[in-house]
């Protein structure tokens, strides 16, 4: 070959062995390449371009790294004021706030601020919020505030609309007044001392929004994607992303069509278009239209299914906590629908038509044989009875339920019908007009002849005999006060079916009533506190565990809560007062930020109930007491006592030595989905030492009935309670510390649990000061 590689290549051999089959360590092999003389000069062009490129990548991080830390842009500061209805605000000394009442409510509404901002899109803008003043306004609350932002570098900055929609999304949980909350953006950071300045700082109220919006008015559904699909007819704008006309939808129609051509959640049609399009119902007498969004929970099953494929900009419409939990009184949102499909197609078809409500519009048991059309459902049985046959006298449902809540309070000052056919009004308001239901037809109590046939010397007692008794029946302990004020509401009227009551004889020793009409529109109003503990309602002839059976119904421990960690159980914990938990520390040791909720008035995972109530957590305390993990959680608002939730008592006699009778611990089925009793009885700590760590706050106690009994698993916070001397009501003995999963050689399996007893000064210290 004449022609030379370009690849020159020197071979050297140092080696003083002969055989070509010399080892490594006989013989050092030497390869040496060189470039020929043509390839040298593109490889100093590559080298000088790659030298040039190091450079540049150098100059411009430097500049970066320059900029980042000589930036001083101001932070974005916002002022705003909100109302909210408190209770209790009368005792704040607005004067001196340095007082205890006045640092307890700043400190509860900073940590609620913090909290809806915190759990919002903007979060990672966020750096602080300060309260600066609370004074009273018209009966309510008002508090002004800071919100502090990053200063804006090549991040799109924090707006004044952001913040609304963050504060709007939690305002079904919260007290803040809707409409109430202003927010101005400062420009002066000036503003931020609190302190007197005698230079007036300037206001910059370029940026100035209220939250209360214009009177709505309904329109015709227009939306083609949405006109097939939809059970009504009228909608209204702004909808739920804020579109504000027909043309501002269609901008954004290809991310939401995208989202039902997915087929990531069966209904996806259906629940997009309940957002884009939400019902409108028109309300002459009030003179505003209301729309009517889908329920939080419909929300949830989508999100599990589609929330991976929701675009950015589409990410707040879709967060389920700004739409409203269902409520079987005064709903206003819109059931999911397709519960009892998705029953059949999920193999849980045996829940259908069994008497146990497992959809909240109940069409798991309204379509059934059993039930007719027009009938009103007995809750915990497969009966149904005809309307006219509540509250007649007559026993119709087991457990009285139709004979229930005949004499009640409805906080609206509106009917009490219920948005569902149930045989009893399930919920227990402390505070309202008081109702009065005869034979399926309800009346507002009128206070007429109080005035007219008692004498004023014997009207405060004559109130206060029928104020207390009312408060008794709904199973209240004290009346806090009543008195009678004029009926303003204007759907109620004096022609037509009758809607109001008259005691017969105030002064007799069995109160009767009579449904009539009130030409004066005086009516009754009463207020009711210390809700009585640990007892079943809907087991009205029942006590203790005579007639409970192991799988637990609907009411049978109404105190039990389940919390969820953004959207996945992880705990349970039981209701000590309107707002707070007590569970276990461990819940939360070593969990990362997240959103934490408690659902109550549920027996069962996989459904939802008409009467469950779910409540965001926004506050923790631990207990001081040595060797107790117990924590108590404060709910984002107060619960609705009912039939179904109801708080445990904590038996705060600290002496007593009275043993406790029939102790039972609550659990979940090895599928996790219904909730269940086992019974237990107390045992040495010994037998607990031998499988954890115990403590000086520890209980041990093992299951009465060893054998197949090992068919559910505690979850930590679990209660355990036991039944009081009285048989009467149950007590909260002990907190599971950590989940005691089920297995097949658990027989005899010791539980450890913490002492509840010990921790009663904590609890009720905390619950005082709320």
């Amino acid at each position: 070959m004449t022609g030379k590689n370009p690849w020159d290549t020197k071979v050297s051999v140092v080696s003083g062995a002969t055989s070509s089959y010399a080892s490594t360590t006989d013989s050092e092999l030497k390869f040496t390449r060189k470039f020929s003389q043509r390839y040298r000069w593109r490889c100093c062009i590559i080298e000088t371009i790659l030298v040039f490129m190091l450079i540049f990548s150098l100059s411009l991080y430097a500049g970066y790294d320059y900029l980042q830390r000589t930036y001083n842009g101001e932070e974005k500061i916002f002022r705003g004021d909100l109302r909210a209805d408190e209770k209790g605000i009368d005792l704040i000394d607005y004067d001196n706030p340095d007082s205890q009442d006045y640092q307890r409510f700043v400190l509860n509404y900073t940590h609620l601020i913090k909290n809806i901002i915190s759990s919002s899109p903007i979060q990672k803008k966020f750096i602080d919020a300060e309260i600066i003043s609370l004074e009273p306004d018209e009966g309510s609350l008002k508090v002004d505030f800071w919100l502090r932002f990053e200063p804006v570098r090549w991040r799109a900055s924090v707006t004044v609309e952001e913040i609304l929609s963050a504060f709007r999304r939690l305002y079904p949980s919260t007290k803040i007044i809707p409409g109430s909350l202003h927010i101005k953006h400062i420009t002066n950071n000036a503003l931020l001392s609190t302190k007197p300045s005698t230079i007036a700082p300037e206001i910059s109220t370029i940026e100035f929004h209220s939250t209360t919006p214009p009177p709505r008015r309904c329109t015709p559904v227009r939306l083609n994607l949405c006109k097939s699909v939809l059970e009504y007819n009228l909608t209204s704008y702004p909808n739920h992303f804020g579109h504000k006309n027909l043309d501002e939808i269609h901008d954004d129609l290809i991310a939401f069509r995208d989202l039902v051509d997915a087929e990531c959640y069966q209904r996806t049609l259906d629940f997009v278009c309940q957002l884009l399009q939400p019902a409108c119902k028109p309300d002459v007498k009030l003179g505003r239209d209301e729309v009517t969004l889908p329920c939080k929970h419909s929300c949830r099953l989508f999100t599990a299914g589609c929330g991976h494929r929701i675009p950015e900009k589409l990410l707040a419409g879709f967060d389920c906590a700004r739409l409203p939990d269902y409520s079987n009184i005064g709903s206003t949102c819109t059931s999911k629908p397709g519960c009892d499909y998705k029953l059949r197609t999920t193999g849980l078809s045996g829940r259908l038509c069994d008497g146990v409500l497992d959809c909240p519009d109940m069409s798991d048991e309204t379509t059934c044989g059993y039930c007719p059309a027009g009938y009103l459902h007995c809750i915990t049985s497969r009966t149904c009875i005809p309307a006219r046959s509540r509250c007649d006298g007559v026993v119709d449902c087991p457990g009285e339920a139709d004979e229930r809540n005949c004499l009640l309070i409805s906080s609206t000052g509106r009917s009490v019908d219920q948005m569902l056919p149930l045989a009893t009004v399930d919920a227990y308001p402390t505070e309202g007009f008081v109702f009065f239901v005869e034979q399926g037809m309800s009346g507002k109590l009128c206070a007429a002849n109080f005035q007219t046939d008692i004498p004023n010397e014997k009207m405060s007692v004559a109130l206060q005999t029928i104020a207390t008794s009312l408060c008794r029946t709904l199973n209240y302990q004290n009346l806090t006060s009543v008195e009678i004020v004029d009926d303003e509401d204007p759907q109620t009227t004096t022609s037509g079916a009758s809607r109001y009551a008259h005691v017969v004889d105030p002064f007799a020793s069995e109160i009767t009533f009579n449904l009539g009409t009130c030409p004066s529109r005086k009516v009754l109003r009463v207020a009711c506190s210390d809700a009585v503990c640990g007892i079943q309602t809907n087991r009205r002839q029942k006590h203790g565990i005579d007639g409970l059976n192991k799988m637990a119904s609907h009411g049978d421990w109404p105190w039990h809560a389940i919390l969820y960690k953004s959207g996945t159980h992880v705990c349970d914990g039981s209701l000590i007062s309107s707002e707070w938990l007590l569970t276990s520390a461990s819940c939360f040791q070593g969990q990362s930020k997240a959103e934490w909720v408690a659902r109550l008035g549920a027996v069962r995972l996989n459904a939802v109930s008409p009467w469950q109530q779910e409540r965001h957590i926004v506050g923790m305390v631990k207990s001081p007491v040595e060797g107790s993990t117990l924590v108590l959680v404060k709910l984002s608002s107060p619960v609705t006592y009912s039939d179904h939730i109801r708080p445990v008592c904590l038996n705060d006699d600290q002496t007593s030595d009275v043993p406790y009778l029939h102790c039972q611990t609550l659990g979940w089925a090895k599928n996790r989905d219904n909730l269940q009793r086992i019974e237990v009885k107390e045992s040495s700590m010994d037998s607990c030492t031998n499988i954890s760590i115990t403590t000086v706050n520890g209980l041990c106690y093992d299951s009465i009935y060893d054998h197949n009994d090992c068919t559910e698993e505690e979850f930590a916070g679990s209660p355990m309670m036991c039944l009081s001397a009285n048989k009467k009501s149950w007590v909260l003995v002990g907190v599971t510390n950590w989940r005691i999963a089920c297995s097949a050689d658990g027989m005899m399996r010791p539980r450890l649990y913490d002492r509840v007893k010990s921790n009663h000064k904590w609890i009720n210290s905390v619950l005082k000061d709320g």
